[in-house]
């Protein structure tokens, strides 16, 4: 089946739109009119976008290679290549130039086959020294690669090619090699040590390409026996160059004869990382005593001729060889101009072509007509095809594509250029395409919506500070029942306290900081009849409409604004109840009373980006089945004598990958899209077994047959429960109402009623209306469902029999609390909030049932007791309530589910609530006045997203899954294989498969957010295109920030992306010293036989280690310049090298101590586990000794950054996993981040999710004999200087050094040795991880004496300075036991310096401490910084809109991401405001020196401004399109777009005198 992007796109941009609608209905009726005008009115998608992609230019083909001598015969013995089939011309130039003898680079495009240009080349070379030596020695070729994936897709390559070649070795060594040979048994546990045989026969399944004799396979024959082609990644590599044991593997010997080292995906050698792979390159080329030819490859390292000196200069200096311009290569394309035009293909037959190919038929009658025989021949020579190829020279919107071929072929119906460009793209004949198209699409979302209220009420979607000349608020919706609330943070002026918009997202998880804390109003005319029995919830205020000035009512020293009384609204501000404190979001809604615990009730119109791109995940999954049936049956010839055959055509497997730019938000977005789906479903699974009208509990087996048979909910193993189960949850939240007006109920499409037939049969009409006179018999039933409805919403439902236990619920059915009750009436100050009252509870007090039961009946106050108490006394009397142990609740089996047909539906007329019970035309809801008319729910809602998606939604097992680095290798490798293999339908994926990684055939790729650079989006965009079967769609949401909003605007760049090649520095100390530290371990172990073990080293052989360089000190400054790069090495020579590593602060050393304070920490637990008589615990701490200490040295050493590790930041703390039940740490989970982020996403009581489980820090890890590093810091508290001071010693009475101002002194410790989880752990939800936050960096270096380097114009000053400091920390308020570590953030207690309280320590025994102490988190790093001087008078807010509008310039315009550049604002003490630009990377990366470069400066700047300059938003504010981002979040009420414009014009056209307007 051909798919078709466009159809897909107007889809996917129609439901998408759909949706929108459908989740704002805003309940005032000028609101929504302004709203669904905005909505139509706004860009929210862009595209689909068509790239022409030309085919590569065909050269020789190997056949020809080896007549002419350029290939030896022997490469006929390459298994698996055609002999036949024609090289690329890149592939054949790679070739020629290895054989001369150059170092290549090969950057030639996605796709484009790169690994046969360096392949090929070695096997001519290995070939060509087997035939004149007969055999080869030693390792020829290493293969290098970023990740194991790639690994593994070139081990089977080879395996392959080399089947039939006996005569060459190859092998892998990556953490995936196993020891020895192992027999793996049916419960992946293994047996060591069996034969080849069985290893492979129970280590590779049917699907596996089964390894060759030639394959070396583990470890001890690698090291007996290296193979001739070594592959492996980096981080092992430097396993193979220290480690022991591993000696025999690299060593002069085995390298005498290596001739090749590859590189491939060299673009991923960025900042750091190249810094880091540079040195241990370096350090492998000094233990051979030779340089290879280096080959590097890239789909992206650059793609212009004016890339050639980057590129040169990027190769060189990572591999220390010398490049020249000439050994780059470039790929070469075929233009479809060769083709001789011969006729002009009638458009009616391109579209009979396509529906043929569907059919797998075909079209030999078109191509009779035209006289070819094929469909490449047809295309080629067809002069639609040529004119569309002159169309696509330039990437362009479908629209335009169409409009322009429109001009030469004005007949053309849109359709059948459809059809044309897939046919094209299908198109081939020797492995040739004439040109492919792929199809990229943007699409966005709102960025909130914006209100002025009376007397001129106006909505808007775009932001902005005023709408006309009145004051604006940020507005959101309840999920539930869609009432209003204003959105806001309250900021003081001179003038007073006005609410600003919010600034922040409502889905991101802020945890408890006032800082970041968002406040709720409600509008109070509009709700004060249906709350005034809760006032207690709400404080009052007034707020002017006219300038937004706030102030609480009967509040004493309010200042009130000058405007007239007819701008004074009256708000009732929601007070945030303790659940609400970790997040900026409700999780109750005051009016309705719905709960929603996961998300928070409150929906903002920014719609989060999880929430976004789940519901484009969904909508582009069933765009997938656009044109397809379910089921095809094929007429058949067929004999009465047999039974009929049915043939059946599948469904094509809906599949894509989708990408994020993080693990954590990979992770997440798996769990929130698969709990989003599975939404869905349940819905879809009541309506297509709801045949008739039924008991809830009769239609649980049907709904869990169902559910097993289509193998429902199973993407998660470690959160299954029952089909039973399953199909209670599904029938439960329904009759929760747990969706509100998205339910199933709420969209008409069933009903929930207690079943009344017993109440019927014994209440005659006589009775009745003797004992409720007022009212008519016919009204019972509705009356009583209407007055049984507080069970439903409470819940008070007793549905034990489903099996759910209380961690079930809290999962599945999303409330706090469960075993909730309603009573006739509680007394006033009844204090339980599990049992609900049915009549108000105040003496004269109302509540909705009572504001019903008023207007409908006209009741008196006595008449509403008395009714009420009798229609309770008839429930309890028929057993329809039952009292229980707290009050009463409603059996699930006494419910009846009945169909849409069998109840006749009502809507009204003003709030628009569908309703099947109808007394005297009256709404339901109690203060609503309007009027009940009848409905036909499938015409009221027939443009519903909701209700469309949950009657046409297939039943079917969609399956997501994440697959990011925090997976085991196990895992990771199992989820790979079962995507290429179609088990699993969206892979969620961080970067591991931006790569060539072989994912099988893929069409479609969704991107999360735009990447941060054209590179990024290139290598993800070329992973679809990998299927002859379809056309590539690329699918684009772009997230609420300034990089993704500038590209949306005009993505054209991004998708034909001009790439810089990477840029790094090499001069980095703190790295140099980790490999001079690597080299020394390894001359150290290869000149004496030791135990390799950590415990070995740190009790006896680093006494030796250290006496080894001592006495060699002479030879190693020798060896160590020949291994460490010179640039690098000049710092350390002349023996510095060894007073860095002798010290008492040295990295070594203090990893000794480390390690054996962590050996002491578990001796201590395992000796207070047997005094407490638990010998299995203390087994299992003494365990986790002989874990460590039997650890090999280099783990241990890469671990704690004394040496590389590669996949680690230079300054990395863990977040270790205790596993309390085992009494021992999870090692198969490796939670490590860069110290800077740590005090954020690891420092107590933050969240990270791993493999769909939620841990919690909680622990700080303490030395056993000392204490953490801890610092002095003081406060300027000049407001004009705010300067921060660090000392490591505390100083009395301390004056800023700036302005010599007071200072506020505190000080912060450094959490070093990292963090340990709580044993309490918590399953996740579709409720983001909380973290804490850090406050802004602080810049500790001085401003003066300025020494200008660069000087921009009049107005810009440049100082670089390398080595320099700035100050992070987390001054949220953390108490600390000084003896176990143990910490929580406690807010309440924020004013105390400590306090007592009872705990455990993380082995789960009580702690001897019972007093936590008061701290502060802190780290300070050193990088390199560049200090700009602007010589304009700013005002803070200037300075810091110019600022984040810079920074957006310098990461656009050098293609890096924008964490690995950051900038704040300082002040000198002439009260001009200066930038300090940072590389964030620890030593510095390279990126700020950039900045030094005038003419590159102009550039970024230009860039900047551009940003700046469109009209995104108002000029008096900011928007995500121009200066806001996730980052700047506190500073977002600060920005203007018109303050960075204005400055950055005076920058850049040297305006001195300058002043914004």
């Amino acid at each position: 089946m051909i798919k078709n992007p466009l159809k897909q796109s107007l889809y996917i941009q129609e439901k998408f739109s759909e949706y929108v609608k459908s989740t704002f209905l805003l309940k005032n009726e000028k609101y929504n009119d302004d709203f669904m005008r905005e909505l139509a009115n706004s860009v929210l998608t862009k595209g689909p976008y068509l790239k022409l992609e030309l085919p590569f230019t065909k050269s020789y083909t190997i056949n020809e290679l080896i007549i002419n001598g350029q290939l030896p015969k022997g490469f006929l013995k390459v298994s698996d290549i055609v002999p036949d089939r024609s090289l690329y011309l890149h592939q054949y130039n790679s070739l020629k130039q290895i054989q001369k003898g150059s170092s290549i680079v090969v950057t030639t495009g996605t796709g484009s086959g790169k690994t046969e240009s360096f392949l090929y080349p070695i096997l001519d070379a290995l070939l060509r020294k087997i035939e004149k030596h007969g055999s080869l020695t030693g390792i020829q070729a290493i293969l290098l690669y970023p990740m194991n994936a790639l690994v593994n897709d070139q081990v089977e390559r080879l395996r392959k090619h080399l089947v039939t070649i006996p005569e060459i070795t190859f092998g892998f060594f990556t953490g995936d090699t196993p020891e020895n040979y192992r027999k793996k048994l049916s419960n992946s546990k293994f047996i060591e040590n069996c034969t080849r045989e069985e290893h492979i026969a129970t280590n590779f399944d049917g699907e596996d390409i089964l390894p060759p004799p030639n394959e070396v396979l583990v470890r001890t024959e690698i090291r007996s026996n290296p193979p001739h082609i070594l592959i492996t990644n980096f981080s092992m590599l430097e396993y193979l160059l220290v480690r022991p044991k591993d000696s025999s593997i690299l060593n002069t010997e085995t390298l005498k004869d290596w001739s090749f080292m590859v590189l491939d995906e060299a673009h991923t050698y960025r900042g750091t990382l190249a810094t880091e792979v540079s040195h241990l390159l370096k350090r492998l080329q000094a233990f051979a005593h030779k340089t290879p030819q280096f080959i590097l490859t890239s789909a992206t390292l650059g793609n212009t001729e004016s890339d050639k000196k980057k590129i040169v200069e990027f190769a060189s200096k990572l591999t220390s060889t010398n490049y020249h311009e000439d050994d780059i290569i470039y790929a070469d394309r075929i233009s479809p101009l060769r083709y001789q035009i011969k006729y002009k293909v009638e458009n009616k037959d391109y579209t009979t072509i396509a529906n043929l190919i569907n059919k797998e038929k075909s079209p030999i009658d078109i191509f009779q007509k035209y006289g070819v025989s094929n469909l490449f021949d047809l295309l080629s020579q067809d002069k639609n095809v040529h004119d569309l190829y002159r169309v696509l020279l330039q990437t362009k919107t479908f629209e335009n594509v169409y409009a322009e071929i429109k001009i030469n072929n004005p007949t053309i119906k849109e359709q059948e250029l459809i059809d044309l460009i897939n046919i094209v793209t299908l198109a081939k004949k020797e492995g040739i395409s004439i040109y492919d198209i792929k199809y990229h699409f943007f699409i966005r979302t709102l960025e909130g919506a914006f209100i002025s209220l009376e007397p001129k009420p106006k909505l808007k979607i775009r932001n902005r500070q005023t709408i006309d000349d009145m004051w604006a608020f940020e507005i959101g919706l309840c999920r539930n029942c869609n009432v209003m609330y204003i959105v806001g943070k309250e900021y003081e002026d001179e003038n007073g306290i006005k609410l600003f918009r919010s600034e922040l997202d409502l889905d991101e998880n802020y945890a408890n900081f006032d800082d970041l804390a968002v406040d709720f109003y409600l509008l109070k005319d509009e709700v004060i009849s249906i709350v005034d029995e809760n006032l207690k919830d709400f404080e009052e205020y007034t707020v002017c409409s006219k300038c937004g000035h706030l102030y609480q009512n009967n509040h004493c020293g309010h200042k009130e604004c000058e405007h007239e009384e007819k701008y004074k609204i009256k708000l009732l501000k929601v007070i945030h109840k303790k659940d609400d404190l970790s997040r900026t979001n409700l999780s109750i809604c005051p009016v309705c009373n719905k709960t929603e615990n996961k998300r928070g009730i409150i929906n903002s119109f920014k719609l989060g980006k999880d929430q976004s791109t789940a519901l484009i995940s969904q909508i582009l999954l069933k765009s997938m089945d656009l044109g397809e049936e379910d089921e095809i049956v094929e007429e058949q010839s067929f004999d009465l004598f047999k039974p009929l055959q049915k043939v059946v055509k599948k469904d094509k497997y809906k599949q894509f990958l989708a990408f994020s730019d993080s693990r954590q938000q990979a992770s997440f977005f798996a769990l929130f899209f698969q709990e989003n789906q599975n939404r869905f479903l349940r819905k879809a699974l009541m309506l297509q077994n709801l045949k008739r009208s039924i008991n809830a509990d009769a239609i649980i087996p049907s709904i869990e047959r169902m559910i097993t048979e289509n193998n429902l909910f199973k993407d998660n193993a470690r959160k299954q429960i029952s089909a039973k189960k399953n199909a209670y949850v599904s029938v439960l939240l329904e009759l929760f109402k747990r969706d509100g007006v998205n339910s199933l109920e709420g969209l008409g499409l069933l009903s929930f009623e207690p079943d009344l037939e017993i109440i019927h049969s014994l209440i005659t009409k006589e009775q009745f209306e003797k004992h409720f006179p007022k009212l008519q018999y016919e009204h019972l039933h509705d009356l009583l469902c209407i007055f049984t409805d507080v069970f439903r919403m409470t819940p008070a439902i007793n549905y034990d029999e489903s099996g759910l236990d209380s961690d079930d619920r809290k999962e599945y059915l999303e409330y706090r609390s469960f075993d909730n009750y309603v009573k006739f009436k509680l007394e006033p100050k009844h204090g339980d909030g599990n049992i609900k009252s049915l009549i108000p509870i105040r003496k004269n007090g109302t509540n909705n049932l009572y504001k019903y039961l008023i207007k409908t009946f006209d009741l008196s106050r006595s008449e509403l007791d008395d009714y009420c108490l009798k229609l309770w006394r008839i429930l309890e009397n028929a057993r329809i309530i039952q009292n229980e142990k707290y009050g009463y609740k409603i059996d699930f089996s006494k419910y009846v589910i009945y169909t849409k047909e069998d109840r006749k539906w009502y809507v009204c007329n003003k709030c628009g609530d569908l309703t099947t019970h109808n007394i005297n035309n009256r709404c339901i809801k109690g203060d609503c006045q309007g009027t009940l008319e009848p409905c036909n729910p499938d015409e009221f809602f027939k443009d519903n997203y909701y209700r469309n998606e949950y009657l046409n939604k297939k039943i079917e097992p969609l399956v997501i899954q994440e697959h990011t680095g925090q997976l085991k290798r196990e895992k990771a490798k199992e989820y790979q294989k079962a995507f290429k293999n179609k088990e699993i339908n969206v892979l969620s994926s961080s970067t591991t498969f931006e790569m060539g990684v072989n994912i099988g055939s893929l069409d479609t790729v969704f991107m999360r957010n735009i990447p941060p650079t054209n590179a990024n989006y290139a290598q993800r965009a070329g992973r679809a295109g990998r299927s002859d079967e379809s056309v590539a769609f690329v699918v684009t949401y772009a997230s609420q920030n300034s990089h993704d909003q500038i590209y949306f605007n005009n993505p054209v760049p991004m998708i034909d992306g001009e790439i810089n090649p990477p840029y790094f520095k090499l001069e980095n100390d703190k790295i140099t010293i980790r490999h001079i530290m690597a080299f020394l371990l390894s001359k150290f172990y290869r000149q004496k036989k030791y135990d390799d073990t950590l415990g070995a080293f740190i009790n006896d052989i680093y006494k030796e280690f250290f006496d080894f360089i001592i006495s060699n000190k002479n030879t190693l400054e020798q060896s160590l310049q020949e291994a460490v790069n010179k640039a690098s090495f000049s710092y350390f020579e002349n023996y510095r090298w060894f007073e860095e590593i002798n010290n008492e602060e040295s990295l070594i050393k203090g990893f000794i101590k480390n390690v054996q304070n962590e050996i002491k920490n578990l001796e201590t637990a395992s000796r207070e586990a047997l005094t407490n008589g638990n010998s299995e615990a203390a087994d299992n701490y003494r365990s986790q000794i002989e874990y460590i200490n039997e650890l090999d040295i280099v783990t241990g050493l890469a671990k704690y950054n004394v040496i590389p590790g590669y996949s680690f930041p230079l300054e990395v703390v863990h977040l270790r996993i205790f596993d309390p039940l085992r009494g021992k740490f999870d090692n198969d989970i490796e939670l490590n981040r860069d110290l800077s982020i740590a005090l954020s996403e690891y420092a107590p009581d933050s969240e990270v999710v791993v493999d769909k489980l939620k841990y919690t820090s909680r622990y700080i890890v303490l030395p056993q004999d000392s204490t953490l590093p801890k610092y002095y810091y003081y406060k300027c508290t000049n407001d004009k200087c705010r300067r921060i001071h660090v000392d490591s010693v505390k100083r009395e009475n301390y004056m800023c050094s700036n302005c010599g101002s007071r200072t506020i002194e505190n000080n912060f410790i450094i959490p070093i040795l990292g963090f340990i989880s709580d044993a309490k752990n918590k399953d996740n939800s579709m409720l983001k991880p909380k973290k804490t936050y850090t406050s802004e960096v602080n810049y500790l270096g001085s401003l003066e004496p300025f020494s200008t380097d660069v000087q921009f114009n009049d107005t810009l000053l440049i100082q670089k300075q390398s080595d320099d400091e700035l100050l992070i920390v987390n001054e949220n308020p953390f108490f600390q036991c000084k003896t176990c570590g143990y910490s929580l953030l406690d807010k309440k207690s924020a004013a105390l310096s400590s306090y007592f309280k009872e705990h455990n320590t993380f082995t789960g025994t009580v702690c001897s401490n019972d007093v936590l102490t008061k701290i502060t988190l802190g780290h300070i790093i050193t990088t390199d910084v560049i200090k700009m001087r602007i010589k304009l008078a700013l005002t803070r807010e200037e300075a810091l809109s110019t600022l984040y509008a810079m920074l957006n310039g310098i990461t656009s315009y050098l293609q890096i991401d924008a964490n690995d550049i950051n900038g704040i604002v300082v002040s000198d003490i002439e009260d001009k405001y200066s930038f300090i630009l940072y590389d964030t990377t620890y030593g510095g990366a390279g990126n700020v020196k950039q900045l030094t470069d005038p003419d590159e400066l102009r550039k970024m700047l230009l860039r900047a401004y551009d940003s700046v300059n469109a009209n995104c938003c108002d000029e008096n504010v900011s928007c995500t399109s121009c200066l806001r981002n996730y980052r700047n979040s506190r500073s977002h009420k600060y920005l203007k777009r018109r303050y960075a414009r204005d400055t950055l014009e005076a920058i850049l056209t040297n305006k001195m005198e300058f002043k914004n307007l």
